[in-house]
């Protein structure tokens, strides 16, 4: 079993430290971002979304932490989002640490955040996922997720 609990200063420092270095390379790799201007893309990109780091307001930055041995399995990153009568949940990021994926820790994550997403009033949960992670994108499916819209390109 898993709860999420909110980072502090040194959990989001080492968050941000990996997170904006691996989603340079996600960007680059997709094709989206230049190799050389990917990482300050990517820095850019996460000062702009969370301007007062882990206190942004909305901006829930969770570890996520098995009960049983309080040891923390990976992170959660969700934004609530308000639009008119409209209210919904992103997932900018959720990772499970290498030495603890396929243990059911990603998929009791997404449970919980639906459960959350109950208590906030949120109506769906959102996110994005690169194609060059089938991993993640059969996790999403076996939960539920359904795709909204794609992307393509043709190299040239």
């Amino acid at each position: 079993m898993i709860c999420f609990v909110p980072m502090d200063d040194a959990d989001y420092k080492i968050f941000t430290d990996n997170a904006v270095k691996e989603y340079a390379e996600e960007k680059a790799l997709a094709g989206h971002w230049h190799p050389e201007e990917s990482l300050r893309l990517s820095t850019e990109t996460y000062l702009k979304l969370l301007p007062q780091g882990c206190r942004t307001p909305d901006n829930y930055l969770m570890r996520v932490v098995d009960v049983d041995s309080s040891t923390t399995v990976g992170v959660i990153w969700y934004h609530h989002q308000k639009r008119g009568m409209h209210s919904s949940l992103w997932i900018y990021d959720i990772a499970i640490y290498t030495e603890y994926r396929r243990r059911g820790y990603g998929e009791q994550a997404m449970k919980m955040l639906e459960v959350k997403a109950v208590e906030m009033g949120a109506n769906k949960i959102e996110l994005h996922v690169f194609a060059h992670n089938p991993g993640a994108l059969s996790l999403y499916k076996k939960q539920g997720y359904v795709v909204t819209s794609l992307n393509l390109q043709k190299v040239i």
